[in-house]
């Protein structure tokens, strides 16, 4: 645990040591244009103010739903390899859906809004007059269906499997933290809290245009030369998965063989991704 610097890292290290079934339940890193797809319309929760001024009375009650994005977390989840689907049945279809919406004229007023956008940086939950696209994850595209809100223009999408694969984590990790608190361990509870909370975030940690520090040995990865030259285009850690099957008597054994590249222009060329791109999974080291 030492080891860890941040809560994310220490999350997914404890999912990997234990919960992640990469045989059954394998997830993969997007490609950037998948990534895109997705991310320009990922958004975190959602606050609304539903009385302007003064509230008209002396005492006030307010809800709180505790450990929220855990709770969810323990539902059926996106996992495997994307699959683009030219054009989306949205009853049979789990994923994210390239859509236009359009709010129906009877229902302004009379429903709160369900799909937000981004607008001068602050996202916003309106209704729209004129057919307005944006992506949306196939579960809420279903119950703005069911809502009867809007008009949709359902075009193509990302399909993935999906399955409650991180519901044992929350579970076990849940029990963990309350067996704390019962034995009056206040400081692994709080770990535990931090574990649980880091567990979703860590999956969709944005890693483009990233500042970061590398620390090595003197002489581990010589890049001064590069640097010099003006051929250094940036230095990146990352997981190819070469999938092998070994035979061993009547069975087979899955090996996945890593690689770690070192990006100048003299070693390789600038290459932009496909619309489609190549996805990695996530392996055990």
């Amino acid at each position: 645990m030492t080891s860890c610097y941040t809560g994310a890292s220490l999350a997914k290290k404890t999912i990997f040591a234990k919960h992640y079934k990469q045989l059954k339940y394998p997830i993969y890193t997007l490609a950037p244009s998948i990534d895109k797809f997705i991310r320009d319309f990922y958004r975190g929760g959602r606050v609304e103010i539903y009385h302007m001024g003064r509230v008209p009375r002396d005492r006030l009650y307010y809800l709180d739903f505790t450990s929220l994005y855990p709770w969810a977390g323990t539902k059926s989840l996106p996992y495997g390899e994307p699959v683009w689907v030219e054009k989306v049945d949205p009853k049979n279809f789990y994923g994210f859906v390239s859509v236009e919406v359009k709010s129906r004229p009877s229902m302004v007023g009379e429903k709160k809004p369900l799909h937000g956008l981004m607008v001068d940086g602050k996202f916003q939950f309106g209704h729209y007059k004129e057919f307005t696209p944006m992506n949306l994850f196939s579960e809420e595209l279903k119950l703005g269906i069911q809502s009867g809100m809007y008009e949709y223009k359902i075009g193509g999408g990302w399909s993935f499997q999906s399955a409650p694969w991180m519901k044992a984590f929350f579970e076990e990790a849940f029990k963990r933290k309350a067996e704390a608190k019962k034995a009056g361990n206040k400081a692994l509870a709080q770990v535990w809290k931090i574990i649980i909370n880091s567990a979703y975030g860590f999956w969709g940690i944005g890693v483009e245009d990233k500042d970061s520090v590398l620390i090595q040995e003197k002489g581990a990865c010589d890049i001064h030369d590069y640097i010099n030259r003006g051929k250094f285009l940036n230095y990146t850690e990352y997981v190819v998965c070469t999938t092998l099957f070994r035979k061993s008597g009547s069975s087979f054994t899955m090996l996945s063989i890593c690689f770690t590249h070192l990006f100048c222009s003299s070693v390789l060329p600038r290459r932009s991704a496909g619309r489609r791109g190549q996805s990695f999974m996530y392996t055990r080291s």
